[in-house]
């Protein structure tokens, strides 16, 4: 081998050896901010922004309560980023004016069916494609701890996705 090469080599192995550190470092000093749970919240003020004044949340239901007016669920991750884990349990107060609504995928021979008569409609104005699931209205009764939720609250002011407890507006349950 050349002196060139090996001199190209050593610079790449340099190179290398740089961004390692400086990536490592950086993760580090990262991860400083998250030490203490006010920090922790400023950080995740940053990355979400204006979408913590959202309404909507999806999650798994992990217990629901023994009277029936409310649900725990995991909230994972919030428009794509990992939520820490202080902030993935959410309580879902559920009354009586919360809509529930179970939504199931229809086979595909009955989509199928629906798709053909649509398009036979489609000059006509308005006409919406049919949905691949059915949806019907249940009670909290039917939920079960492991189903997937995607629920609404009542925007306000003061509330943030990052807080704990919600009263939900409406659940809907995909199975």
């Amino acid at each position: 081998m050349n002196q060139t090469n090996k001199n190209k080599n050593i610079l790449i192995f340099v190179v290398i050896a740089v961004l390692a550190f400086g990536v490592g470092y950086y993760s580090g000093a990262s991860l400083e901010k998250f030490k203490s749970k006010d920090s922790q919240e400023t950080a995740l003020k940053e990355i979400f922004g204006g979408i913590l004044s959202g309404n909507n949340l999806s999650g798994t239901i992990a217990e629901i309560s023994g009277d029936k007016k409310s649900l725990t669920v995991s909230v994972e991750r919030i428009l794509g980023v990992n939520l820490p884990k202080d902030y993935q349990k959410k309580r879902v107060l559920v009354n009586g004016n919360t809509k529930i609504t179970l939504r199931e995928n229809k086979s595909q021979e009955e989509w199928n069916k629906e798709f053909q008569e649509f398009q036979k409609k489609t000059a006509t104005p308005g006409a919406t494609p049919p949905y691949p699931y059915s949806e019907k209205e249940i009670t909290i009764g039917d939920l079960k701890a492991g189903d997937n939720v995607n629920f609404t609250f009542s925007p306000d002011q003061n509330k943030s996705i990052l807080d704990s407890q919600f009263s939900a507006t409406q659940i809907t349950v995909g199975r």
